[in-house]
């Protein structure tokens, strides 16, 4: 998923760059989306992909999205989003980091595509 927001060859750069930098030490997490963040920024992209990961990696659960089309606005899409969890009676408390909850909503790289096949 971050490969395919990031681009790929960003997100070889920014894996290259942090294994040099820690190839002969120790290493925190945030040292990665950190790597990730300054390929992205040789590139003119200004994202902090910590913030971003950090969402994906320290709450439970997984995002179900979907989609739906409406038949009476063409290309008009909505999107929701909940959150999965196996275990139901898991807590379901918020995650406080750096003075700020994380919600149950989660940013998603979305792209859209129209197929243009036999239009002219």
């Amino acid at each position: 998923m971050l490969a395919n927001f990031m681009g790929h060859s960003v997100f070889q750069r920014g894996l290259q760059d942090y294994l040099t930098i820690h190839k002969y030490g120790n290493a925190a997490r945030n040292d990665l989306w950190n790597a990730f963040s300054e390929a992205l920024k040789r590139n003119g992209k200004y994202v902090n992909i910590q913030e971003v990961m950090d969402q994906w990696t320290l709450q439970k659960g997984y995002p179900v999205i979907t989609i739906l089309g409406n038949a009476k606005a063409e290309k008009r899409v909505t999107i929701t989003q909940q959150r999965f969890i196996y275990d139901i009676s898991a807590k379901t408390k918020t995650f406080e980091h750096r003075n700020s909850s994380y919600s149950s909503i989660l940013q998603l790289p979305v792209a859209d595509s129209i197929n243009h096949c036999g239009r002219k």
